[in-house]
């Protein structure tokens, strides 16, 4: 208790903003970064996606400007000067000693400010070839006139963690979620059913079959979704079209395990799925690009054919307002030049509010965190967002209706991708079968009974090898496109 106390004695004073409900994780994440970076201690915040860490930091930047601070209290303090390296696969040793020596310049000419640097998504560094992170060991033991701030979804090795000071964020439990609920929306016909919605989250987090699939962000757009509608149409209560929309559009990219996601989320709030039809999957994305409040597209496809029904049978795009980028795997797609090329095309068409599209674009994300994030920050009614490269970052206008939808091989965010990447998301599965109306799934299904006669052995099952073996070029949305 008298822990607590002190934390809140100081994070009582930073201006959270609207929709920002002050919870445990990041009670305890604004209080740890604020004391180690006032004391210039080290330290690694680490927790699953969207357990507030990089919240954590925009709310300090912007609220500790010396004596420009809005509040009284950051006015004793000196003002915070951030030097972020975003850490990905590719990164590399030079890049990040780079951002140390940039922080070091910094404050021998500003020698009254706090010098932060923050090595954004450290955990993904582990993973480059390089071994970048060899270098903070010198860092960590020697120190320097700069405060170290790590943020990342994993620990790090033990020769890291125990030179710094480690904050770990557990999962949020029931309690925890329906307090940040009844924070971020602050709705009195959706008061009820915010418990309610955490315990069902919670569960589908537990049982989920792919770990981490599904995470909090996925709790927090639901009930930001549910409280968006009840606003909109005042007077509404909570019913089951809206609860179907809200899980459909949150809980996506599973078709398999939805019907028991929904199950379990109309069993915890105690509404029938009776005469409530699901919606589409062209319908589910056509309110996502249209929206400027939800988060960020993904569409998981086979054979890219979500790039092709985007623009072509659906028409839910069209060329003249999008953009779309490619990349690949070979080796001049993923040097730095081709990148800041692609991301010099995504920061104009931010600016204009034209879609993009990206295909095999994974060299790009680590740039794009803060946008997937949408951690816009706005200065005379204009919206900017930061697009990191390495040690490289700076604010860009982003238009209210840009948007963003990637596009993937469902065996590659079944398999592949991180958590973090995926969380960021909403994810729809499109494929050529969701397009077919009820005559036209009845044939596919006579087509794909046919074929599994034609290429049946002698104890009558056709194996996919069977079946490539006897159609040329077979796949599993092969009928369909037909």
């Amino acid at each position: 208790a008298t822990v607590d106390k002190v934390m809140r004695s100081f994070v009582q004073h930073v201006h959270l903003g609207p929709g920002i409900a002050l919870n445990e994780a990041l009670l305890e994440n604004l209080f740890m970064i604020m004391v180690s970076i006032l004391n210039q201690i080290p330290i690694f915040v680490v927790g699953k996606p969207g357990t507030s860490k990089s919240l954590a930091m925009k709310l300090i930047t912007s609220n500790m400007n010396g004596e420009a601070s809005e509040s009284p209290f950051f006015r004793n303090f000196p003002s915070v000067s951030l030097f972020s390296y975003q850490c990905s696969p590719l990164s590399t040793s030079a890049g990040i000693e780079q951002a140390f020596m940039k922080a070091h310049k910094y404050k021998q000419q500003s020698p009254n400010s706090i010098v932060i640097v923050l090595l954004d998504e450290v955990g993904l560094a582990e993973q480059s070839p390089h071994l970048p992170l060899k270098v903070l060991h010198k860092v960590l033991d020697e120190g320097g006139d700069y405060s170290l701030v790590g943020i990342s979804n994993w620990a790090l090795d033990p020769a890291k963690m125990n030179r710094a000071v480690h904050l770990f964020r557990a999962a949020p439990g029931v309690e925890d979620l329906s307090r940040t609920a009844q924070g971020m929306v602050q709705n009195v016909q959706l008061d009820g059913f915010l418990r309610s919605i955490a315990r069902a989250y919670d569960q589908v987090y537990r049982t989920q079959r792919q770990r981490d699939f599904w995470g909090l962000r996925e709790f927090y757009s639901t009930v930001k979704h549910i409280n968006s509608v009840l606003s909109e149409q005042k007077g509404r209560n909570l019913d089951s079209d809206v609860l179907m929309d809200a899980i459909q559009r949150n809980f996506g990219g599973k078709p398999e395990d939805l019907s028991d996601v929904l199950d379990i989320f109309f069993n915890s709030i105690g509404l029938s799925r009776k005469g409530v039809d699901k919606q589409g999957v062209v319908d589910l994305v056509h309110a996502n690009i249209n929206s400027t409040t939800s988060r960020q597209l993904m569409l998981l496809t086979k054979n890219g054919a979500a790039l092709r029904l985007l623009f072509g049978a659906t028409g839910l795009l069209k060329h003249s307002s999008t953009e779309v980028i490619y990349g690949s795997d070979f080796p001049n797609d993923q040097n730095d030049l081709q990148i800041m090329q692609s991301l010099q095309q995504i920061k104009l068409c931010m600016a204009q509010g034209r879609t993009v599209v990206l295909v095999h674009c994974e060299a790009l994300y680590e740039s794009l965190y803060d946008l997937l994030n949408q951690h816009y920050s706005e200065f005379g009614n204009k919206l900017y967002v930061r697009l990191a490269f390495g040690t490289s970052n700076r604010l860009c206008e982003i238009h209210p209706s840009f948007r963003v939808i990637v596009i993937v091989e469902k065996i590659d965010a079944y398999n592949r991708l991180a958590p973090p990447l995926l969380n960021r998301f909403e994810k729809q599965v499109m494929e050529r079968s969701n397009l077919l109306d009820d005559v036209n799934m009845k044939l596919l299904a006579n087509l794909q009974d046919f074929a599994n006669m034609f290429a049946a052995d002698a104890r009558g099952r056709a194996s996919p090898s069977a079946l490539r073996a006897c159609f040329c070029g077979f796949h599993i949305d092969m009928f369909a496109s037909l």
